[in-house]
């Protein structure tokens, strides 16, 4: 599976042509496609911005050079991310994003329909953020090794935007219910986002696409029997209430949060209330991707 492939075949040509002629190692540097309408293609390499010329190059200047993106290309582009049919995926395009194949997630920026103070349609889409899906096989061994040797504990995994948390969380969920250890643990993934479809989750994983994670946890803990949910970016309350309900039936969790850095572990508000469940055994910290991560222990 290649996902940057994937999202290059969806742009227009000359756009997407180009993108499929970089060289594979650049192609595996890529972390983001970000699509403006009327703008420059900006090609996201981690944290450095490059640009895509009319020869097929990436510069890290914008210049005359730089090719962009047309009308015609940017609502085709838009129709392709959401499989033409724009009304199926309203309920995530009015959160601000959609999920594209093979779990590549793509970021909307737009103007919002509202309706008695509800947002309920978009229109006017100006920018496309695709942010390339990856399967890293074997990026969570080092915290496998390290937590995860004959327990289950229940895990934080903190990290800023593009750190690596869902991919971390994907190869967790496949080696958990793989075999590591001599076991093969029942997971449930809850994949509000459907950024695990598309990814081998392990022979005994069970994917519940497309649910809220409050609804997804409930269904879980109720019809499935895991030892284990895993969830991607825990943000309210309500997550919070149905990660508690979830541990007092016996279930053990690891789940992701936002950063900015390691600050906000002491004074981010959904941190200190995953904290005072009293139930999660470690907060792990990531860098790169999970080669290198630190390790709070909350016991």
């Amino acid at each position: 599976m290649n996902n940057f492939d994937d999202a290059a075949r969806l742009l227009a040509q000359p756009l997407g042509d180009l993108l499929l002629a970089l060289p594979e190692q650049t192609k595996e540097e890529i972390t983001e496609l970000r699509v403006r309408r009327g703008r420059p293609l900006v090609v996201m390499l981690g944290s450095r911005t490059c640009f895509l010329t009319d020869g097929g190059k990436l510069i890290n200047h914008c210049s005359a050079r730089a090719l962009s993106v047309t009308d015609a290309a940017f609502d085709a582009l838009f129709a392709a991310v959401c499989a033409y049919s724009v009304h199926t995926h309203m309920g995530t395009l009015v959160e601000g994003f959609v999920t594209a194949p093979n779990g590549n997630r793509v970021g909307i920026a737009a103007t919002a329909v509202e309706k008695d103070g509800t947002v309920t349609a978009i229109r006017d889409v100006q920018s496309l953020n695709i942010r390339i899906a990856r399967e890293e096989r074997g990026c969570a061994r080092g915290v496998l090794n390290t937590l995860f040797v004959g327990r289950l504990p229940s895990i934080i995994v903190a990290a800023p935007p593009g750190g690596g948390k869902t991919t971390v969380l994907r190869d967790l969920a496949r080696a958990l219910s793989g075999g590591f250890g001599g076991r093969y643990r029942k997971v449930s993934i809850v994949d509000e986002r459907g950024e695990f479809g598309g990814f081998s989750p392990g022979v005994n994983t069970d994917v519940l696409t497309g649910f809220g994670k409050k609804k997804g946890i409930e269904i879980a803990v109720r019809t499935l029997s895991p030892e284990l949910i895993v969830c991607d970016e825990i943000a309210d309350d309500a997550e919070v209430d149905a990660i508690k309900a979830g541990f007092s039936s016996g279930v053990a969790f690891a789940v992701s949060v936002h950063i900015r850095d390691a600050e906000d572990l002491v004074h981010k508000s959904i941190i200190k209330k995953l904290y005072l469940t009293g139930e999660f055994d470690y907060v792990v910290l990531l860098e790169e991707y999970g080669d290198t991560f630190s390790v709070v222990d909350l016991r």
